[in-house]
This record gives structure tokens, sequence and C-alpha cells, in this order.
């Protein structure tokens, strides 16, 4: 019995001597593993955030810079300062082209409006419809153009929202009669929110989240998802 004794001791202290250490290294390559694991993802993500980020942010600057290109036109700053637009038919085609070329600079863009709320009109243009001449009415929000224009870069962005859903986007821009300081009217791009969507696909799961896109003045623009 005494034997029994020592052998089961014996036994009992080899299993230890082997568990113990081969335990402890399992132990331990799991939880390297597991940490390994977890910065090489946290470092995916990160990544990810910022190339969706750099990818979006290049996106609006190309509209924002579309909405500041026509300035660089003296011909159609002349037309919102002074021209009769409905009698000039020079300054008709010149506009005309300005609002055609805005319109297909990029494949989000669904319409170009140009508006001016001191002679009461807007000209228009979209995939759909030729360059059209309207009198503002009534029902136009001026209170868009009234952001616009005491925005501190003089661009608003609207959502607009159909049956709940985000159907497009509009950065309205006011047009500043340089050098002097008035307004002489207003640039809408109107965009399909498709290709924000495309880009901002893989930064949120969109069944349980929502991607808010803010200004770095900390200003709400829209929300996907």
């Amino acid at each position: 019995m005494f034997k029994n004794s020592i052998r089961n001791k014996l036994i009992v202290l080899l299993l230890l001597i082997t568990i113990i250490p081969f335990g402890s290294s399992v132990l331990v390559t799991y939880l390297y593993t597991k940490e390994t694991l977890t910065e090489e993802t946290t470092k995916e993500s990160v990544n990810l955030l910022y190339q969706g980020k750099i990818n979006i942010e290049n996106y609006l600057n190309e509209l924002n810079n579309l909405s500041l290109s026509i300035y660089n036109n003296p011909d159609l700053m002349n037309h919102l300062k002074s021209s009769n637009y409905q009698t000039n038919y020079l300054m008709q085609d010149i506009v005309s082209n300005v609002m055609l070329t805005l319109l297909y600079a990029n494949d989000s863009i669904k319409r170009v409006t140009i508006s001016n709320t001191e002679k009461n009109y807007r000209i228009s243009v979209s995939a759909r419809s030729n360059v059209v001449f309207t009198s503002l009415g009534m029902n136009v929000n001026k209170e868009i153009f009234h952001k616009a224009k005491n925005s501190p870069n003089h661009l608003f962005i609207e959502s607009i929202y159909q049956n709940d859903q985000l159907n497009s986007i509009a950065f309205h821009r006011a047009i500043v009669n340089v050098p002097a300081n008035n307004i002489v009217g207003y640039i809408t791009l109107e965009i399909d929110p498709d290709k924000l969507s495309e880009l901002s696909q893989r930064l949120y799961h969109n069944e349980t989240e929502e991607l808010d896109i803010v200004s770095p003045r900390r200003r709400f623009h829209f929300s996907i998802g």
C-alpha cells in the first residue's frame, strides 16, 4: 500500500510537471494571439475609417469646388449683377453653357439651379430637362438662401427627404459680388446620395448604425443609413 501511495504521488507529480507548463504555454499563446488579433483588427478599422474619411472629404471638396467655379466666368458674374436674362439671348447661351458644364461635371449631380432673389427668377437644368427660366414664386424657401448667406463660407448643405428616405443632398452657395461684398445670387447643386452611400458603406453597419457627416465646426450636415 505504501508503494502504491508513492506511485500515485509520482504519477500526480509527473502529470503536474507535464500539464502545468503545457497549460501555461497554451494560455500565454492564446492571450498573445487574442491581443495581437485585437490590435490588428483595431488598426485595420482605424485605417479603414481614415481612408473612408479621406474619400468622402475628396468627393465633397470636388462638389464644393464646382460650386466655386462660377467665379472663373466673368460673363456669368456680369449677368448676375446687371444683365436682363430674358431679353439678352447671348447671355442666355452663356448661362446655359455654364450650367450644362456644371451638370455633367459629376455623375452625382441631378440638377443645377441659379437663383436671383432680388430680380425674382431662377434658371435650372437637370439631366431630364433643358435649361428653364422661371420666376421664384411665393413658395420658394428663402430661409435656405438666408442660411447660405450667413454661413461663414456662404455655403449651406440641405438634406432633402422623400417618404422618410434621403432623396437628394443640395449644396446652396451664396454668390458674392467680388470684390464687393453684396450677394448677387445663389447656386444650388442637387446631388444623388448614392455616391456618398457607396463611399461610406464599409464604414458602418447599415442595419444597426447610421453615419453622420458634420463639419469641422461640429455643424451637422446629414445622415446616411
